[in-house]
């Protein structure tokens, strides 16, 4: 039997303030689809530093007023029995889950983010250093892997959060402004689907030191051998 909780409603609340999470620095990082899928986000010696695999490139600098934003959405259908009137069972018949950020630099990963092209034929030209390319009007559906990585806290207390994101497909993109007043910006949204090969379609991921310090169930998982 599961021991009681006893005590003042403070002691059995037992709120935590480690374990509320703030991430004030963030990266957002891209692979194509065909490039390996993450299976962690640390080295395999202690959790302590951040290792990432070479596939997936920086997208840089970006927005801080948005940052990164999931949105997750769930479509339920309920069954109903004559004499009741609340449902008797719930079946969830659609999930979903797009990310949004806006990127500010204007390189090859963000351009091929931006445009949902695969750009790696493109050269600059070897006298003008000028680059170009064509958009089709109907382009294909160029997949790729997303990796949002946040960090709370610094050094010894760092807590890394990350969302990976295997299959993605570019579902909008925002307005850009040639202004004196403004960046020129990349804002994209992406749509994420499942990938079949590993069997899920987000993959997130908590690591970092600052685990260490909230004690022996850190986020109020054990510690496996």
């Amino acid at each position: 039997m599961t021991t009681p909780l006893t005590g003042t409603i403070d002691e059995i609340a037992a709120g935590n303030a480690g374990q509320v999470l703030r991430f004030r620095k963030l990266a957002v990082l891209m692979a194509n689809y065909t490039d390996p899928a993450i299976t962690t986000i640390v080295d395999s010696t202690d959790g302590t530093t951040l290792s990432i695999a070479g596939e997936y490139k920086t997208v840089g600098y970006l927005d801080s007023q948005q940052g990164g934003v999931l949105t997750p959405s769930m479509t339920t259908s309920d069954s109903m029995a004559y004499g009741k009137v609340q449902p008797i069972n719930e079946y969830t018949t659609a999930r979903g889950l797009t990310v949004a950020f806006t990127m500010k630099e204007s390189q090859k990963t963000v351009f091929e983010g931006y445009y949902g092209l695969d750009l790696s034929a493109i050269q600059a030209k070897s006298t003008t250093k000028e680059i170009t390319w064509d958009v089709p009007d109907l382009p294909p559906v160029f997949y790729k892997r997303i990796l949002l990585l946040g960090q709370h806290g610094d050094g010894a207390d760092a807590i890394w959060g990350g969302q990976f994101l295997p299959r993605c497909a570019l579902s909008d993109i925002g307005a850009q402004t040639y202004s004196d007043a403004d960046d020129f910006v990349y804002p994209v949204t992406y749509k994420t689907l499942t990938d079949d090969a590993i069997g899920t379609g987000q993959r997130p991921f908590f690591a970092g030191p600052g685990l260490a310090s909230l004690g022996a169930t850190p986020l109020g998982f054990t510690v496996g051998a």
